[in-house]
């Protein structure tokens, strides 16, 4: 091997390196400046229709979704995917119940149209939630593939409910009719 050949070597593999170091270290930090300011903006929309008067200020649920947000903001770089896949796990070990409903607490007290406006800026946090735990970690990535597949996959609930459902003919045929043919 030529020097000139050596040197080209050392350059490309040093900037092979350099590169995957920047993208686990930049990947994360970018993801996480996203989900702040996503969550800023969901923050300011909130404090938007507080103070055009689409949601009342005093409503514990409005409270407690201002305050969700600004911890969010405030310890996103402790939200981690593998912390909060340890956090799941221990819950469940524990007997906690984890299928309950997520739907935030106190909302049916508000009015329809406020109830609304709220539900959709808690989809929006969930979506910014799910975008950082996904692409804030190379754990995230490395799920990535398998969740996509996953997400494909139907549901075994669904498809042993259907089964078990008398469809007569002229029904529309179920999810497990479909997978097997019959």
């Amino acid at each position: 091997m030529t020097g000139t050949q050596l040197a080209t070597f050392t350059t490309l593999v040093v900037t092979a390196v350099l590169m995957i170091v920047l993208l686990i270290i930049a990947g994360p930090r970018l993801a996480r400046m996203l989900f702040r300011h996503r969550f800023d903006t969901i923050r300011d929309d909130c404090m938007d229709a507080i103070l055009g008067g689409q949601l009342p200020p005093d409503a514990p649920t409005v409270q407690e979704f201002m305050q969700l947000v600004d911890d969010a903001i405030s310890e996103c770089s402790q939200l981690t995917l593998a912390r909060l896949l340890s956090l799941h796990l221990a819950l469940a070990q524990s007997g906690v119940d984890l299928d309950g409903d997520t739907s935030l607490p106190g909302i049916a007290e508000l009015e329809p149209d406020q109830r609304q406006l709220l539900e959709g800026l808690d989809l929006r946090a969930q979506a910014a939630f799910i975008s950082y735990l996904t692409w804030g970690s190379p754990l995230g990535w490395a799920l990535v593939p398998f969740l996509q597949i996953a997400s494909r996959l139907p549901d075994k609930k669904v498809l042993a409910r259907e089964a078990m459902q008398n469809t007569p003919m002229g029904r529309r045929p179920t999810t497990l009719q479909h997978l097997t043919g019959h």
